[in-house]
């Protein structure tokens, strides 16, 4: 018996649920899978409200667009789940980089890296940390994750995910 409309055992679905993952404040702890997607993003008002715009290459920004930002767009294991992360953050976009071309590094792909952000608004900083080396132990997971993962479609407004249902978190891709 309910003393509401909903039932007694009913639970609000946690975030984790969630196939997308944004960086958080403080330490945020996880291996890239795969080459990153890039490209340019900027937002614009429609009837829905602000929707996220892409493109692949800086000339195809229309004239005028307003903050175009370039992104890495990826799959990520954290916490033994595969995600996908956009990064625009220049300064974690430089450091991964550096981290990739780095002959003691190497491919960002053969460790986890942690990401701390800090402080608010304009004030917010972050830092890129490499972990030691070690196996991926989402290799398998991944594997079967790729067989429905359609990167392009970021591109068109399509899903990401194909055969797969996702929760409406609010986040703008």
């Amino acid at each position: 018996m309910t003393n509401g409309l909903l039932p007694n055992d009913y639970d609000i679905p946690s975030a984790s649920n969630s196939l997308f993952f944004r960086l958080q404040k403080g330490e945020n702890k996880f291996r890239i899978l795969d080459t990153p997607l890039t490209g340019y993003v900027w937002f614009e008002n429609t009837i829905d409200g602000l929707k996220p715009q892409r493109c692949r290459d800086s000339a195809d920004i229309p004239t005028g667009t307003e903050k175009p930002k370039h992104f890495w767009f990826m799959p990520v294991a954290v916490d033994d789940e595969i995600k996908l992360l956009e990064i625009t953050q220049k300064t974690v976009l430089n450091e991964l980089a550096i981290l990739d071309r780095s002959p003691v590094w190497g491919n960002l792909s053969n460790y986890e890296v942690i990401v701390t952000r800090s402080g608010e608004g304009l004030d917010t900083k972050y830092s890129v940390t490499p972990c030691p080396k070690s196996a991926n132990k989402m290799e398998a997971q991944y594997v079967d994750f790729r067989k429905g993962y359609k990167p392009d479609n970021l591109f068109s407004g399509l899903s990401v995910v194909a055969d797969k249902v996702t929760s409406n978190d609010g986040l703008p891709f």
